[in-house]
């Protein structure tokens, strides 16, 4: 059976795509981001695109798995489930946004830096909690999602911190 919130946690696993690709278009005439409509971006977003993709497509496994009965996920083990991915994912992928476009990216890191790491928190809590004696491939795909977007994230602080956008 498919309840409210396991739906709310497949929208969440995409929100981030999601939203990274409505921002490309939405910048895409902004003279900051002219790599945008040459369509030659710069390493580190092929690189975060590739690991999300991989995150996301981990994800959506994950979820199928546990919809076509592979393991039983608890109430609370969702709940847990949808803090980190919405909770964190989404407040975290809004902070980037800003920062990306902001003319003072430094003054975002701070926020950035907390919420990525209250995010490894609950992502931790879960792993400790409910997946200690998951399956095999169940902890292949969660590997997968959380080592996408590690990657996605690091590729992304290269991006605006170390490179710089201007």
């Amino acid at each position: 059976m498919i309840r409210p919130v396991h739906v709310a946690n497949l929208a969440a696993l995409f929100a981030p795509g999601v939203g990274f690709v409505c921002g490309l278009f939405a910048l895409r005439d902004d003279p900051r981001f002219p790599w945008i409509r040459a369509m030659r971006p710069p390493v580190e977003l092929g690189v975060l695109a590739l690991a999300g993709v991989a995150a996301t497509l981990a994800g959506v496994a994950d979820w199928a798995f546990h919809r076509r009965g592979g393991r039983a996920v608890s109430g609370s083990e969702s709940r847990v489930e949808l803090l980190a991915l919405g909770g964190g994912g989404a407040p975290l992928f809004t902070l980037m946004a800003v920062a990306t476009v902001s003319r003072s990216a430094g003054l975002w890191l701070l926020p950035i830096l907390v919420v990525a790491l209250a995010t490894a928190a609950a992502i931790t809590y879960d792993e400790l909690r409910f997946h200690r004696r998951a399956p095999r491939v169940e902890r292949l795909y969660h590997a997968t999602l959380v080592g996408g977007m590690t990657v996605a994230w690091l590729s992304w602080m290269h991006f605006v911190f170390a490179r710089g956008l201007r």
